[in-house]
């Protein structure tokens, strides 16, 4: 039993590194066929999921995508309250100005 048992494991580790071998395959001949020339024209999911999957092994999951929001002209409320103390002190310049 023990024989058969070393034997049974020794396949199945066979079979994950020829279907391995097969993604790679796979993934190659897929980001070769991808244009690298021409920016941003490669699929930028399947590029993520070969570069993943040849990182960490095939046989672990993709997370998925994340998508998000990003607001390059959002301000902190540091600034904004920076931006009135300016406008306040400002404005307290010109009255002193009009005074006599």
């Amino acid at each position: 039993m023990a024989a058969f048992a070393s034997t049974r494991r020794q396949r199945r580790i066979r079979f994950r590194r020829f279907d391995a071998i097969w993604e790679r395959r796979r993934a190659a001949l897929a980001s070769s066929r991808m244009r690298f020339d021409i920016p941003d024209a490669a699929p930028s999911d399947a590029l993520n999921r070969i570069l993943w999957h040849d990182a960490r092994g095939w046989g672990s999951p993709f997370p998925g995508v994340r998508q998000s929001l990003f607001f390059p002209m959002s301000r902190d409320l540091a600034d904004d309250e920076r931006e009135e103390k300016e406008e306040r002190s400002e404005r307290a310049e010109r009255a002193a100005k009009r005074r006599p």
